[in-house]
């Protein structure tokens, strides 16, 4: 692949998370997304409500694990290149739970004999995290603490959303304690969010 076609992709790619966040970038008209969004609230579309619903126990122990890797790594990404000390705590402790829940997940999943089972939801939040993390790897350092928490924000709304679906289901089995955990830390982490954007906002 040439170095020209591999920039474009590279911008591509850039500009399609971008308008899946709600920044500024152009041509964000053709991109799709599972979610529709305005400002920092996240509304999930039926069909990903559809999806949800559908999702085995072996196939939320594995979505919950891939959320999970996510923050991680996008936390690790804002402890390299965020300027607010706020912002790179926040993303400490985004990085600390998220990986301690993804150890207990695994290990709740192998206690109830349940291999990890992937789904098209879970592939979906793992190309939307790549997206992610081009573009706040790509972001202005001056920039970089404003995009962090828009992220986050609308991150943590869309994981809600993605619980609650869930929850919604009559026979979750073993993975009902789970997944009313993780969204207690996601709502926790949410607030967390908005109370630190709030204080650089002053």
């Amino acid at each position: 692949m040439s170095a020209d076609l591999v920039s474009c992709v590279r911008l591509a790619r850039l500009a399609q998370a971008a308008c899946a966040l709600s920044l500024t970038l152009p041509s964000c008209a053709s991109a799709t997304a599972a979610y529709a969004t305005e400002g920092d609230e996240v509304t999930p579309s039926p069909s990903s409500q559809a999806r949800a619903a559908q999702l085995t126990d072996g196939q939320t122990f594995a979505l919950l694990a891939t959320l999970d890797s996510a923050e991680v790594e996008q936390g690790h990404a804002a402890i390299t290149k965020a300027t607010s000390p706020a912002v790179r705590e926040y993303a400490s402790t985004l990085v600390e739970e998220h990986g301690k829940s993804k150890e207990h997940i695994a290990q709740l999943a192998a206690q109830a004999g349940l291999p990890l089972r992937d789904s098209s939801e879970a592939r979906r939040l793992r190309e939307r995290n790549a997206d992610t993390m081009a573009m706040l790897l790509g972001a202005d350092a001056a920039q970089f603490d404003a995009i962090y928490l828009k992220v986050q924000l609308q991150e943590h709304q869309t994981q809600l959303q993605l619980l609650d679906g869930q929850l919604q289901r009559e026979a979750l089995g073993a993975t009902r304690d789970p997944v009313l955990r993780a969204r207690s830390m996601t709502q926790h982490h949410l607030t967390l969010a908005q109370q630190i954007k709030g204080s650089l906002r002053r």
